[in-house]
C-alpha cells in the first residue's frame, strides 16, 4: 500500500478493518485531474494531491462505479462517507461535482443544480428526504429527479424548482 493511500487505508482499520487486503497495487489515472486508485477485498481508496485519500466502500461504491468511477461525472471523492440520519439512516459520500447518498431506498447521485437545491432544502435530513432515483430527462432541456418527499426539476429556464 504506497504511502499517500495508507493513511486512509490505516484510518479504516487496515487489513483487520471494512477495507480488507489489498488485491492490487495502486493505479494511477489521469482522468478528472489526475490521482491515484487502489482496491481491497472490502472496497478502494481514490487519492488526489488536492484531496488527499478517501476509502470508499458498498453501495456508494457500487453506484460510483456504475457512473464512471473517478472518470465520471462526479470526478473524484472530496471526504470520507459520512453516516447520516433523516427519515431513515444511510451514507453520504462528497465528490468534486456532487454527492451519493445511499439509504433503504438505494444509492443515487445527486449532481449540479439538482444538487444546489437539494442542500437549500436541507438534504437527506430536509423536507425531501433521501433521494429514490436517479436524475432523469422530463423533456427537452428538462431534467428531474425524485425524492421520498418530492421531486426537484431542473431546466436553464426556470432553474431548479422543488415540488
Amino acid at each position: 500500500v504506497r504511502l499517500d493511500i495508507l493513511n486512509a487505508y490505516d484510518a479504516a482499520g487496515g487489513q483487520k478493518g471494512i477495507l480488507g487486503w489489498p488485491t492490487t497495487g495502486a493505479t494511477n489515472s489521469k482522468a478528472n485531474g489526475g490521482g491515484a486508485i487502489q482496491r481491497f477485498t472490502g472496497g478502494t481508496v481514490y487519492y488526489t494531491a488536492a484531496k488527499g485519500a478517501h476509502a470508499m466502500t458498498g453501495a456508494v461504491l457500487a453506484e460510483y462505479l456504475r457512473r464512471g468511477g473517478e472518470a465520471g461525472t462526479l470526478g473524484w471523492p472530496v471526504g470520507n462517507a459520512k453516516h447520516s440520519t433523516g427519515t431513515e439512516g444511510g451514507d453520504v459520500q462528497e465528490f468534486q461535482s456532487g454527492g451519493i447518498y445511499s439509504s433503504a431506498s438505494g444509492a443515487y447521485a445527486v449532481r449540479l443544480d439538482l444538487r444546489a437545491a437539494y442542500l437549500a432544502q436541507g438534504a437527506q435530513t430536509g423536507r425531501l428526504g433521501w433521494p429514490t432515483g436517479s436524475a432523469k430527462s422530463a423533456g427537452t432541456g428538462v431534467s428531474a429527479q425524485t425524492f421520498q418527499h418530492g421531486t426537484i426539476r431542473w431546466s436553464a429556464k426556470s432553474g431548479a424548482v422543488v415540488q
